[in-house]
């Protein structure tokens, strides 16, 4: 053995045989007598003596005492908060046998509950999760046994501050701290009792995004709200608080059947030697038997009594979606049931920013984001992708009064294009899976619904459609008077007006015209394009009876109107809707029945007058533009400054030739109205035209056979008695003069083109043979290159050109420098010599 454990076992020894002795001696001990035995405690012993506790504790019997060792006050004692009431419990001695294997949670006679627990036979033994390091120690002059620990047992946390420590990281509280944050009489709730903690976790999955924002007022705006709906909301909290508060304080080893503070019975069993707590049999605590000042909480992931009692319905829901504005306008409105009964199918659009609209809400404006029926955008728009667009129409909870609508509900329009979801064209439905409570769902859209506005305002502004907007203006026809059915108006758009040519031309000039085709156009009652075949016997705003029969066609609606020669297509659910009913944008202008325009009056609008005398000065073409005449005709007119120009007038010599030259045979007008190169077009003289459509420079006319001279079609009309009478307003009148160029063409028959084949091939053979001839001639001569070379042909030294004479040119060597000099210097030049 070596001398340290030698000394050990001595040192050991002598202890206990000091301590014994001192047992001996003092043969009656009380608890302060231990205290003062036991160096470990003097500290302690100290702390009691200077607070006046030792006669208090030699007077007590039948107590516990939690003695902390001397290392537990050396950081950061405070003498002043010290209570001795934190370390006792009163009547009960507990010894460590006690609580053995065991968790006991101790809540009576006691300032704060204690958590006394044992391990698994181990022999470790802690009170409040503190070591209990020196057990059982025990006086035998009163009733009382001392536990020593390491540490000393503070004031326990109030339930706030201990949320903020229970669970984890990765398990918060959070929720549950903020509802109670919420709750005025909470202290009285909470007083001696047992929490069961949810985490947030368990919030979330007992609670969807929508319900939990309600129940912790997310955008704390619930005190600017009606106080019904406070209060409706308060209930709901103290509902949820009480599913979770137990009126007793429960924790340990336990196997009991409880009542929460709703009196729902709840079956609480303590697993892992107490260390663990179960709600139900299902629910296992994560974080048990944590004392806070007035009570014991478990924390759980998966309670599933959380939401016992709640219930959910729309108006929770938009409190929810932060549209506590939108539902207080709907309390001062009085319409509180439609949000409140989820039996009701109903579908809800309101606006993410409702909480923003200060303005706030009309009743009809409010009953317009209402729809008495589920609207499911996933299954009315199946199969419905990017590249196509597709409308539907719904009638909203506003039904008007009978002044403006005839007591019928104002309907709304939702496009599902490749950009998403779209009501009326313009509010954005920000996702296509609705909030569902009950038989209501709720759709949240970028901005909130305005119900339609004046006629004016309606008018879709990207269709097209100022032609029209200006012949309701000039009719008067912008503000209708109130007919208790309301109003539908096929409005002409997508420039068809510019389709009419000259007809236009002569309806802006005609108002009686204008007012006419207006208001042929709006007739009374309500007529939309997803009613299927109808028929609707009613009246235009000329005060006639009109018979509108609406024609099924797939995607479009066929609408036959009986005071108009022609049918409209009407695009389906194209319907623009405004606050005295609906309009349909259509890309024609269907001409009233009781509309006469006449050949005369499309004349005139061209502004070549003189031309109707001219024809009516011949006798057999004046039923031309006669009403009675029971033929077809068609007429091209030269603009009147052109007629001056070419001298056009009654003393014209072929001015019969000159009208039948623009007269057109009425069966071929179509041909020229289409303007198609390979379609005849015939006048009554005979003469065949042919029109050419040049996309860049219009249409063109000219003769069959001459290209040489072209007339521009400036603009046409045609007259509303006959369909194949009309007039073609021309940039010049066809000349005369163009038949007589014609007579110099001439065509030659087959035959000849033969015969002159043959003889151009026997010229041909005849040239090629005399070219022989000259060139075999040519062979036979010798050259005179031939001739010059058998002269010369023995002296190669020859030149062959004859010699010249060349002078040779002074040389300088030899030449007096002042002969070189001028003879005007008046110097001398000097003279330079080499030296000898």
């Amino acid at each position: 053995m070596s001398k340290f454990m030698q000394f050990f076992a001595i040192l050991t020894f002598c202890v206990h045989t000091f301590v014994n002795a001192r047992h001996i001696k003092n043969e009656f001990t009380t608890v302060i007598d231990i205290l003062s035995d036991n160096v470990e405690f003097s500290t302690f012993l100290r702390v009691v003596q200077r607070k006046g506790y030792v006669s208090y504790l030699n007077d007590l019997d039948d107590f516990t005492l939690i003695v902390p060792f001397n290392s537990a006050f050396i950081d950061n004692f405070d003498m002043s908060k010290f209570d001795i009431e934190n370390y006792i419990v009163y009547n009960r001695t507990l010894y460590t046998k006690d609580f053995d294997k065991q968790t006991l949670v101790i809540s009576e006679s006691v300032k704060y509950p204690l958590v006394f627990s044992g391990g698994d036979g181990d022999g470790s033994f802690e009170v409040n999760t503190i070591p209990i390091i020196e057990s059982d120690l025990v006086p035998n002059f009163q009733n009382a046994v001392i536990q020593g620990i390491p540490d000393l047992i503070f004031n326990p946390p109030s339930i706030y501050d201990l949320l903020t420590v229970m669970g984890s990281k990765s398990e918060t509280c959070d929720h549950l701290e903020r509802l109670l944050g919420q709750v005025k009489q909470l202290d009285s709730m909470i007083q001696n009792a047992t929490i069961l903690v949810p985490s947030d976790k368990n919030f979330e999955n007992q609670f969807n995004a929508v319900e939990l924002d309600y129940l912790l007022n997310a955008f704390q705006s619930f005190d600017q709200v009606n106080e019904v709906i406070q209060e409706r909301w308060k209930d709901d909290i103290i509902t949820l608080l009480k599913n979770l508060v137990v009126g007793s304080i429960i924790g340990g080893t336990v196997d009991i059947g409880v009542k929460n503070l709703n009196n729902e019975v709840l079956l609480m069993e303590s697993n892992e030697l107490g260390s663990k707590l179960t709600v139900n049999s299902t629910s296992l605590s994560t974080d048990p038997n944590r004392i806070y000042d007035t009570g014991i909480a478990h924390l759980f992931r998966d309670l599933d009594v959380l939401n016992h009692g709640l219930s959910f319905d729309a108006e929770k829901y938009l409190l929810g979606l932060n549209s506590s504005v939108f539902v207080d306008e709907i309390y001062i409105r009085k319409l509180e049931n439609l949000i409140q009964d989820n039996r009701q199918n109903l579908t809800i659009f309101v606006s993410k920013s409702s909480q923003s609209d200060s303005n706030g809400f009309a009743r009809s404006t409010l009953l317009y984001h209402f729809v008495e029926e589920q609207i499911w955008l996933e299954s009315e728009f199946p199969g419905v992708y990017d590249e196509h667009s597709s409308t539907k129409l719904f009638s909203s909870a506003f039904c008007s009064s009978n002044k403006r609508l005839g007591g019928n509900c104002q309907r709304l329009k939702i496009t599902k294009s490749k950009n998403g979801y779209e009501i009326n064209g313009g509010q954005k439905i920000l996702h296509s899976t609705p909030y569902q409570v009950g038989n209501t769902l709720i759709y949240v859209i970028n901005e909130a619904l305005t119900l339609p506005g004046e006629l004016l305002q309606s008018i879709p502004r990207f269709d097209s459609c100022s032609q029209s907007i200006f012949f309701l203006r000039q009719s008067r026809l912008l503000d209708l008077e109130s007919n208790h059915k309301g109003y539908t108006v096929f409005l002409p758009c997508f420039d068809s007006w510019n389709k009419l040519g000259l007809n236009l031309e002569y309806i802006r000039g005609n108002s009686s015209a204008v007012e006419l085709i207006m208001k042929n156009y709006i007739v009374d009652g309500l007529i939309y394009t997803n009613g299927g075949n109808v028929t609707v016997d009613t009246r235009n705003l000329l005060g006639e009876s009109s018979r509108v029969i609406m024609t099924e066609n797939r995607e479009e609606m066929s609408s036959n109107i009986s005071s108009l020669k022609s049918s409209i297509q009407l695009k389906k659910n194209y319907d623009v809707m405004f606050n005295q009913g609906v309009i349909h944008p259509i890309d024609t202008v269907p001409v009233p029945k009781e509309l006469d325009i006449s050949l005369k009056d499309l004349i005139n609008t061209t502004g070549t007058y003189p031309l109707i005398d001219l024809i009516e000065s011949f006798p057999n073409l004046s039923g031309i533009l006669s009403r009675n005449n029971s033929t077809d005709f068609s007429i091209l007119v030269p603009t009147m400054s052109s007629l001056d120009v070419e001298g056009i007038n009654a003393d014209y010599k072929n001015l019969a030739k000159f009208l039948k030259l623009h007269i057109i045979m009425g069966n071929t007008t179509k041909h020229l109205l289409s303007c198609n190169e390979e379609d005849e077009i015939l006048t009554i003289l005979g003469q065949k035209l042919k029109c050419k459509n040049l996309q860049s420079s219009g249409q063109f006319l000219q003769f069959e056979n001459n290209e040489e001279n072209q007339v521009r079609i400036l603009n046409k009309g045609c007259s509303t008695e006959k369909e194949n009478s009309c007039i073609f307003l021309i940039d010049r009148p066809l000349s005369v003069d163009w038949l007589e160029k014609e007579h110099y063409h001439f065509t030659l028959p087959i035959v000849a083109i033969g015969l002159g084949i043959v003889l151009g091939v026997m010229f041909i053979v005849s040239l090629l043979g005399c070219l022989l001839v000259v060139r075999v001639g040519k062979e036979d001569r010798p050259s005179d290159d031939e001739s010059f070379s058998n002269d010369e042909a023995g002296n190669v030294t020859q030149p062959l050109l004859p010699p010249q004479r060349v002078e040779a040119a002074p040389s300088e060597e030899n030449t007096p420098i002042d002969q070189g000099y001028s003879s005007n210097s008046v110097s001398k030049p000097i003279n330079v010599s080499r030296r000898p």
